[in-house]
């Protein structure tokens, strides 16, 4: 059976949600979009491979260095959701903005690309089990991360 509309409102939720808590700090709302393990992929932006963690290391690691930005906002639109009643897989564009006033350089980072994320059905609620960002274009600082946990 496909996805119906209630379905793939859901699944729309889940994403800006999980977003909306990355950007509010809000930890315990952001864990609870994901699954209990998870598959991140930020490979091409970072390098390196794709990796499966628990839903809170990965929420520990955020909030690690999330925190030492003055401000982030990720923005998501687009959606494309497709799937059955069980199992989803949902694209949307992002543009992520992130501040940190430095003297290092520009005190922004901008990341613009898209977001592919499977999602899976537990309990009659949507959590995401797969994410991964595919940078389009970046600009400003690109240390700015760096910049922030040093």
């Amino acid at each position: 059976m496909s996805l119906d509309g209630n379905d793939k409102m859901a699944i729309e939720d889940v994403c800006k949600r999980l977003v909306w808590a990355i950007d509010r700090r809000d930890w315990p709302l952001a864990q609870a979009q994901f699954s209990n393990r998870v598959t991140l992929d930020y490979s091409e932006l970072f390098g390196g491979t794709e990796e499966t963690l628990a839903a809170a290391m990965i929420i520990e690691r955020w909030s690690s260095f999330l925190p030492k930005l003055k401000a982030t906002q990720h923005t998501l639109s687009n959606f494309l959701i497709s799937g059955t009643a069980e199992s989803a897989q949902c694209y949307s564009y992002v543009d992520g903005f992130h501040y940190l006033p430095n003297n290092l350089g520009e005190d922004h980072w901008n990341v613009k690309g898209y977001y592919t994320q499977r999602l899976v059905k537990e309990n009659g609620q949507w959590l995401i089990a797969y994410m991964k960002l595919s940078p389009i274009y970046q600009s400003g600082n690109l240390q700015l991360l760096a910049i922030a946990q040093s």
